[in-house]
């Protein structure tokens, strides 16, 4: 009894620190969530071309190339591959492509392929 007495006070708190140890040791581990960089990638995409009102079609993403392939329609009749890295952000890709069409569409050429995934992005007529 002189030791139940005695460690009395410090029982609770050894119990205290060891479940703290455990709860914390849980929940600290990495979580798994269906969410990858790529589809937060593909959701900024979408958002950003929705944003800049051009259409598009067969989005592909290729990982192991970091790029991602897709048809954009300029005019009813006319449309064009695109390619854009997944390394830069949508943003300033679709930008850019966006000034591309505005500045063949002032020159009166229709663009037949688009590549923004490499070093020197560049555009054909």
């Amino acid at each position: 009894m002189k030791y139940l007495s005695k460690y009395f006070f410090t029982i609770p708190i050894i119990f205290l620190t060891f479940q703290l140890i455990y709860l914390l040791g849980i929940t600290l581990k990495p979580q798994i969530t269906p969410y990858s960089d790529n589809n937060r990638y593909l959701t900024d995409l979408t958002n950003t071309l929705r944003l800049s009102k051009l259409q598009y079609q067969q989005l592909n993403f290729f990982d192991h190339r970091n790029e991602v392939e897709m048809i954009i329609i300029d005019q009813p009749n006319h449309s064009f591959k695109t390619i854009i890295s997944t390394q830069l952000p949508p943003l300033s890709q679709v930008a850019a492509l966006q000034k591309l069409i505005k500045i063949a569409n002032i020159e009166g050429k229709e663009l037949s392929f688009v590549d923004l995934s490499s070093r020197r992005p560049y555009a054909t007529f």
